[in-house]
Parts: C-alpha cells; structure tokens; sequence
C-alpha cells in the first residue's frame, strides 16, 4: 500500500476536529482537550499497527521453520506409514486366527495418529493460501482464515477430549469421538455426492453413532468452541514432556511448540461478523478501504497456526499412549458393545422397512433379500 496506513485516520480525525471548531457551544478548551485525544490515538494506532505487521511477519517465520523442521524429518510421511503398518499387523493376526478381533485397533488407535495428521495437514496447508489470498483481497483472505480458526478450534477440542476419555477409559466413547470426526455429517449438509463414497462402511458409522441420548449427539463447533474458549478463561498449559517418547519425534530437532493459546473470544466473534450481511457500509473489506482493521482481525486468528503443530505432536504422543495398551478384555467388552450397537440400529432400521407401505411396491428379488434379514434378526 503506498499510502500511509493512518492517512485515512488522520483525514476523518482532522474531519471531527475542523467540525468541532465550527461550533461556537464547544470551548477553546475542550477543543484543546480534544486535540490531544486525537494525538494519543494517533500513537495507539501506529502502534498497533506496527504491532500487527509484525505478528504477520513472526508467525509467516515460525510456519516456515516448523515446515522445514517437518520435511526434513519426514514426519508426516512417517506417520502415514505408521498407520498403514500398525493396522497391518493386527489384521494379519485376525486372519491367521491369532486374534477374533481388533475393533480398538481399528476404531480407537489407528484413527489418532491418522486424524491428527489430517488436521495438521488442513490447517497448516491451508494457512498459506488464506494468507496468500488476503495480500490480493483482505475479505476474501478473512473468509478464509475464519475457516481456519475453526479448524484449529476443532482439531483443539478433539485432542482435549480425546485425552480426557483416555484417562477415564471411555473406549466405547472415543471410538465414536472417532467415527464423528472422520465421518459425521449433518443431513441437511450432505449432498448426493457425499452419500455415494463409502456407503457399506457408512452403515457401520451410522450404527455406531446414532443414538437418541442428549449427552451423546454429534459433534457441533459450538461443542468445541465452548471447550476452546473455557480453556482460554481458564489459562489451559499443554504438557509436551511425554510426546518425544515416539519414534516418529524422536530425532526432531529445535521445532518450536507453543504451550499454550490465548485467543480472545470478541476477537473470533468479530471475525464471524465479517461473512454476515449487515452493515455492510461499515465494513468495506472487498474494495481493501480499511487495511488496517482488516489485517488486525485476520492477525489475531492466523497467528495461532503454528500452534496445529503442537496439537499435531500432542496427538501422536496418544497414538504412543494407547498402541501400549494391550488388554484382552478392553477388546472384548469393546467388541460385545459395538456389535450390540450395530444389532440395534439393523433391527430398528428393518422394523422401519417392515412396516413401510411402499414395501410391497418393490422387487420380488428385493423382498427375498429383506425376508432373510427379518429372519436373521428375528424381526
């Protein structure tokens, strides 16, 4: 921008000053009062400013390091691997007969290390291109880095909740936290296409999921916002001692973790405001006509990026935590309750069918295949 970026404060303050001056009720005083306001916002601004330049400026820096740290180690390539080669093992025992069945192998464990890499991978990816984007349009680049915050709120809320349902072996509970994160959508937000890819293992998910209890309901942001931001009033420090005890970190280097997140809570409310359609001469981001209030408000998410690293490592050391864990009767129990979950939701689902007026409308061949499943759930 060529122009100074307090042309225009200085333009609207001298505006309400020669306005002032203009009105005889107003005294010579005040006016000087006044005037002296004006100088120490002029020096809050520029200060601000400046300050908001180099927040950019250190977390662009900080996402380079950590970027170059994780290429250099082939963490995320190594965390791929890792869990393709861990549920490797396990269903090669299962069809050898070593086992009967690997449900927290699959459901709970393997699920960490490949959800914490997907998040990393989205948030820290998509951190340059909202960043990118909001050089060329400062609206554009805010919708984006909303996005974003959201995502790193999400992944936020995931880990912490993860832990604690460790900590309480909640199994049955995680392999839905699971399931929920990988797979769950609203219905009013799928589309045709979303339906078509993974239906078979789609019913599973379902099966797992769906209950009508009010503790236990899918995952909305305003779950995780509320974590989030309780954890910010609360002054929440993540313990990062234990992670390095993974192989995949073992060899890391100097990366830099931050312990912890203060995201002011108006400042995410102000950033929400910038999609809604109201006010909109007040807010006239698209034309870049107010860069310095655009680029404070894109500042105070997208400085909090390089913490999806943090949340990145943290959720491998779980992975670490719980492939340790090998008791025959967690799976047993974890088995005999996801197989009565899926047997409730086939029963309740075919009782539905069964009693559907339009059943008769259908194939003979059809029928036979609904007959069978009566009959093997006793329907």
């Amino acid at each position: 921008m060529m122009k100074d970026d307090l042309d225009d404060i200085k333009k609207e303050f001298k505006r309400l000053l020669k306005k002032a001056q203009s009105n005889p009720e107003i005294s010579a005083e005040l006016i000087e009062e006044h005037k002296k306001l004006q100088d120490k916002h002029l020096k809050d601004f520029e200060n601000q400013i400046s300050q908001d330049k180099n927040n950019i400026e250190e977390t662009n820096n900080l996402l380079e390091s950590q970027s170059k740290e994780i290429q250099k180690f082939n963490i995320v390539e190594n965390c791929i691997k890792e869990h393709e080669n861990f549920l490797k093992v396990y269903h090669a025992k299962f069809k050898n007969g070593e086992i009967k069945s690997c449900f927290f192998q699959d459901d709970i464990v393997g699920p960490v290390i490949k959800i914490s890499t997907q998040f990393f991978l989205r948030i820290f990816n998509f951190s340059l291109t909202a960043f990118n984007q909001f050089e060329k349009n400062n609206y554009a680049g805010l919708i984006l880095v909303r996005a974003n915050i959201e995502n790193l709120i999400l992944f936020y809320y995931y880990i912490r909740t993860l832990e604690k349902l460790i900590n309480a072996k909640e199994w049955l509970k995680i392999a839905k936290l699971n399931l929920r994160i990988q797979y769950v959508k609203s219905a009013s937000s799928m589309t045709e296409f979303d339906k078509i890819f993974q239906m078979d293992y789609m019913d599973y998910v379902t099966a797992i999921t769906s209950t009508n209890t009010k503790n236990d309901k899918t995952i909305h942001i305003n779950d995780a916002l509320k974590v989030f931001f309780d954890d910010m009033k609360n002054e929440y420090r993540w313990n990062f001692k234990d992670i390095f005890h993974s192989k995949i970190l073992k060899d890391i280097e100097l990366i830099e973790l931050y312990k912890q997140i203060f995201y002011d809570e108006n400042n995410y409310f102000m950033l929400c405001e910038i999609v809604h359609p109201v006010a909109i001469s007040r807010k006239p981001y698209p034309l870049d006509n107010d860069p310095n209030s655009a680029r404070h408000i894109f500042i105070n998410a997208h400085k909090h990026m390089p913490f999806s690293t943090s949340l990145f490592f943290y959720g491998l050391g779980l992975f670490e935590k719980l492939k340790n864990i090998d008791d025959p009767l967690i799976e047993e129990n974890l088995k005999e309750a996801i197989n009565k979950l899926v047997k409730n939701y086939n029963v309740t689902e075919l009782e539905k069918l069964k009693n559907n007026p339009n059943l008769e409308k259908t194939s003979d061949l059809f029928k036979k295949h609904l007959k069978s499943k009566f009959k093997k759930f006793d329907i």
